[in-house]
């Protein structure tokens, strides 16, 4: 993805921050084909590890890894992190800053 450089937006002659503001070019993947758009996606490339992983275990393990107690446990540990990944999310959105998730967590 190119950066283009974008007018100055404050007294500084750069961004919010002081530096030089930078925004991505909306037209860079334009003429590019849906696939290598999707290919490019780094969410994409997290899911498809995901995939690899648990194809990898099943056939690994089939007996141990492919069972509802397994699919269980995996939903009721994930579910406290999904929950409070939504909260911490809302939290962000709303230009607040609050650094006490990873030490709610622990207890």
């Amino acid at each position: 993805m190119k950066l283009v450089p974008t007018k100055p937006t404050g007294p500084s002659g750069g961004g919010s921050l002081g530096g030089p503001s930078a925004a991505p070019r909306a037209d860079a993947l334009e003429g590019q084909h849906p696939w290598v758009k999707l290919a490019s996606s780094s969410t994409i490339w997290v899911l498809v590890i995901l995939a690899a992983l648990i194809a990898i275990f099943s056939i690994l393990q089939l007996h141990q890894f492919l069972t509802v107690f397994n699919f269980r446990t995996l939903a009721a540990d994930s579910s406290v992190l999904m929950v409070m990944a939504v909260g911490q999310t809302y939290v962000l959105i709303t230009a607040g800053i609050d650094l006490s998730v990873g030490s709610v967590l622990v207890f």
